[in-house]
């Protein structure tokens, strides 16, 4: 038996050693965190399937701040049946509203709540559109121009200025995308969709720059490609995270699993988010009764200090084929992810409303909703919001500050009122 022997060794210098080999061998993690190495740069690996499905609450006020209530003003030229989606340019609100199976409105108001102007209209003439849906409304605060992506009879992406004024249609080179952003004063750029199933060649891009006019600049093709010639169910992509941080693009699309940030040439891995087992199997052909359990991520926001989540549960997935096609529809239970950059702490969060005292508190669906510019805001239908301040004030134990907004509001509002939006920043 070999015995090795440490003599005239100082103690803290033999505790430094330990602690420096520890550390070559294993690199150091904290929480769901762990550090690995790519291209010579250490990167975060986040293991998403280590954060429990259970929720914990936390307060609204944990996460969130400066909140504003604004009651959308009521009148025949504005009604609103529901916020589908919202958009804050600073001075004004921007959202949308389905009438019927006609062209949609896209409508402005400000920061009071008074209508402001409808931007386009329906039609097929310059500025105007046929789309019965919007798919995302943006805001360049540095041209001061507004882009609205209609779809649902063919995509339609209108350039207005501040007025509202139409200035231009972008052209988009890929069929049947999602998500349209700014890159710079002459680029625009758009993801792919990693699907199991190529069919169009969309599904086989990772992100794709161009002109105003529709050239093509810069493709980055997707990473690993489906087997060839299979047939049977393959999930699709799930929607991309494109978004904005500390002045830079980063692209975050699930199947590749990367955090890239993006350049004129490159894409550049910055952090990694793992899904675990229960993540979706893109290339693979899955029994359609499998999918039922998989665990979708989009990020919804990065600060300094945290990323923030939206994590999705297929609850029921009700497939069949169509051809050589699969249909169908999901049912999903919706969760907020928080992951402290510093700790490596990961928590699955439901909130208590300590600001109106009227949200309900559920594991499975998420009032927090984001614009695509990553701000957080809450939308409520008039009738709904009538009902819940009526119950919310019988509650004797309620605290005083809510009781003020609360009634405040409950004077501003009738039943057949437009939605009340609250506005809101991230605490940092």
């Amino acid at each position: 038996m070999n015995t090795m022997k440490i003599r005239n060794v100082p103690i803290g210098l033999f505790l430094y050693l330990i602690l420096l080999s520890s550390c070559k061998t294993n690199p150091a993690g904290y929480g769901v965190i762990e550090n690995i190495r790519i291209n010579e740069t250490i990167i975060p690996k986040i293991h998403l399937e280590q954060i429990a499905d259970s929720a914990s609450t936390i307060k609204l006020s944990e996460i969130f701040g400066d909140f504003r209530i604004i009651p959308l003003e009521t009148s025949k030229e504005c009604l609103i049946s529901y916020p589908s989606g919202l958009c804050l340019t600073g001075h004004s609100i921007l959202t949308w509203t389905q009438v019927g199976m006609g062209p949609c409105r896209v409508l402005e108001f400000d920061l009071n709540g008074k209508f402001i102007r409808e931007i386009g209209r329906g039609g097929k003439g310059p500025g105007e559109h046929v789309g019965y849906c919007v798919e995302e409304m943006c805001w360049f605060p540095d041209k001061e121009e507004i882009l609205v992506s209609f779809s649902g009879m063919g995509d339609e992406n209108q350039l207005f200025d501040k007025n509202g004024s139409f200035l231009r249609t972008i052209n988009v080179p890929v069929e049947l995308t999602q998500g349209i952003k700014r890159f710079n004063d002459t680029l625009w750029m758009t993801p792919g969709s990693i699907a199991g199933t190529t069919q169009y060649r969309r599904d086989s891009i990772r992100l794709i720059q161009y002109t105003a006019e529709g050239k093509e600049i810069k493709v980055w093709p997707r990473i690993v490609y489906p087997p060839s010639n299979q047939t049977g169910y393959s999930p699709n992509g799930w929607r991309t995270s494109l978004y904005k941080h500390k002045g830079h693009w980063q692209i975050y699309t699930p199947g590749d699993d990367t955090l890239y940030r993006i350049s004129l040439d490159r894409l550049d891995p910055i952090a990694i988010f793992n899904p675990g087992p229960k993540g979706p199997r893109y290339n693979e052909i899955v029994d359609p009764s499998r999918v039922v359990g998989t665990h979708l991520y989009k990020v919804v926001k990065e600060t300094d200090a945290r990323w923030f989540i939206e994590k999705w549960i297929i609850a029921k997935a009700d497939l069949y084929q169509f051809g050589s096609s699969w249909s169908g529809s999901f049912n999903m239970n919706r969760f907020f992810l928080t992951i402290d950059k510093k700790s490596g702490e990961g928590r699955n969060v439901r909130f208590t409303d300590d600001f109106l005292g009227i949200l309900p508190e559920s594991a499975s669906q998420l009032p927090v909703q984001w614009t695509e510019q990553g701000e957080p805001f809450l939308s409520f239908i008039a009738v709904e919001l009538k009902e819940s301040i009526r119950k919310t004030l019988l509650k004797e134990d309620l605290d005083p500050e809510i009781r003020t907004r609360l009634e405040q509001l409950d004077k501003q509002v009738t039943d057949d009122s437009n939605p009340v939006i609250i506005t809101m920043q991230v605490i940092k």
